[in-house]
């Protein structure tokens, strides 16, 4: 018996999987699933971690959020629960499936600490929102909140 062969003609090598590769492809599967070594992404609420340098709270007007204007209400404290004023607050919205141009949308100044920021959701679906704040010591905390929009009743 001759063995197996390739394509190409050459012998069939035995396939060797490295320790390495096994923690490399179970990192990469992590990332592309969302989560990280801190866990994986929260969803719509607040934001998880309490090490930050400020909590990050939100809602949607309308909520459940709908197709069509929104607006994303945003509340940045600081850990002992004072209102962050000054800081810039960015929004990227997000079809879970490739292929929609995100949605963008800002707001600054935070009055006691909250900010909203008008967006158009232009489909229905699973969405996911990424939420930068520029601290007003140039700092950043990013969050990301997953919302379902629905159609507009």
């Amino acid at each position: 018996m001759g063995g197996s062969r390739r394509r190409d003609g050459g012998p069939r090598l035995p396939v060797r999987r490295s320790p390495a590769a096994a923690v490399l492809a179970t990192g990469l599967a992590a990332v592309l699933l969302g989560c990280t070594a801190g866990g994986c992404a929260q969803p719509a609420g607040s934001a998880a971690d309490e090490s930050a340098p400020v909590q990050v709270d939100t809602a949607f007007a309308p909520d459940p959020p709908a197709v069509g204007p929104v607006e994303l209400a945003i509340t940045v404290t600081d850990p002992s629960g004072r209102p962050v004023e000054d800081a810039r607050v960015a929004v990227e919205g997000n079809m879970n499936h490739a292929g929609m141009v995100p949605v963008l949308g800002r707001a600054a100044g935070g009055d006691a600490g909250r900010y909203t920021v008008p967006l158009e959701l232009t489909m229905g679906g699973d969405w996911y929102f990424l939420i930068a704040v520029t601290l007003p010591d140039g700092g950043t905390v990013e969050h990301r909140v997953d919302a379902r929009v629905v159609p507009r009743p």
